[in-house]
């Protein structure tokens, strides 16, 4: 019996990877929020940090013991599972972390450089990306490709580079980080006409559109209140919900946190189908 044929009869899952070239971007920021969102609407979600043990993932969102550490056995449903896809010897959990567990959403936070992982995982130079989305496909799992763009030159590359690899077999998702510019100032990644007349850039948009893809705005966070959250290690959900003495934030920042939340969510829910979400969230409240 084929993969295929045992997975007859059974609803598709879906797996989201957090794939640029370029590190830096807010993939794992990216990565944090879609987690956090789809467990907050009550969506069984596996989180997988494929950085290994020191990926911010794993870290804010990690089941941790009583003095704060990270787990060394996790349960990537409740916490985050964990492997570095650059080592050989550990690349080959990406296919036992979807085989192992039957949830309905699975994220993967990925370092950059992920095409070049791919292509040794299959042995495959250039066509590593299509053998996931093939591969996954035959265990009942459909993939989306979440490419998160900064609005300089080198990142708008990233889309056009990750449709290369992983084909038209895939659902595409470009995120624009608010964090280092208005959504406006992609002018790479959506195309702009330079002093001269003429059309520069826009090859993003344009798979984009080809492919029937989604463009997100990831809204910016108080550098203050991000940088607080990260140093307690907490998930985005626990920073909202954690008194002040319990190791929370403090007023303002939760009241800032909170906003960001509302913007999150609907921006993750006006594009949810790209990612297998469309549940309505709870409004958040500070």
């Amino acid at each position: 019996m084929s993969p295929r044929d045992a997975e007859a009869g059974r609803p598709r899952r879906r797996a989201i990877f957090m794939a640029a070239e370029k590190g830096g971007t807010g993939k794992s920021t990216a990565a944090r929020a879609l987690v956090d969102y789809a467990r907050r609407v009550g969506v069984r979600t596996a989180a997988w940090d494929t950085d290994g043990s020191v990926g911010q993932l794993l870290q804010c969102y990690g089941t941790k013991d009583r003095n704060g550490g990270i787990l060394p056995e996790q349960d990537p449903c409740v916490g985050a599972g964990y492997f570095n896809i650059r080592n050989d010897r550990q690349r080959d959990r990406l296919f036992a972390s979807v085989t192992g567990q039957d949830a309905p959403l699975s994220v993967y936070d990925m370092p950059g450089g992920i095409l070049a992982e791919l292509d040794r995982l299959f042995d495959a130079p250039g066509a590593g990306g299509r053998c996931v989305v093939d591969g996954f496909g035959r265990l009942g799992v459909d993939v989306t490709v979440a490419v998160v763009l900064t609005p300089m030159f080198a990142s708008a590359k990233d889309l056009t580079l990750a449709v290369k690899s992983f084909g038209d077999g895939a659902r595409y998702a470009a995120i624009k980080n608010r964090a280092f510019g208005e959504p406006e100032d992609f002018v790479y990644f959506d195309g702009f006409t330079d002093s001269a007349g003429k059309q520069q850039g826009g090859g993003g948009a344009r798979e984009i559109a080809r492919l029937n893809g989604a463009v997100m705005v990831l809204p910016r966070l108080h550098p203050r209140t991000f940088a607080v959250i990260d140093r307690k290690r907490l998930s985005f959900a626990d920073a909202n919900r954690l008194r002040t003495d319990e190791g929370g934030l403090d007023i303002l920042d939760r009241m800032r946190l909170a906003h960001w939340l509302q913007e999150l969510d609907a921006e993750i829910h006006r594009v949810g189908p790209v990612f297998g979400l469309a549940r309505e969230p709870e409004p958040v409240a500070p």
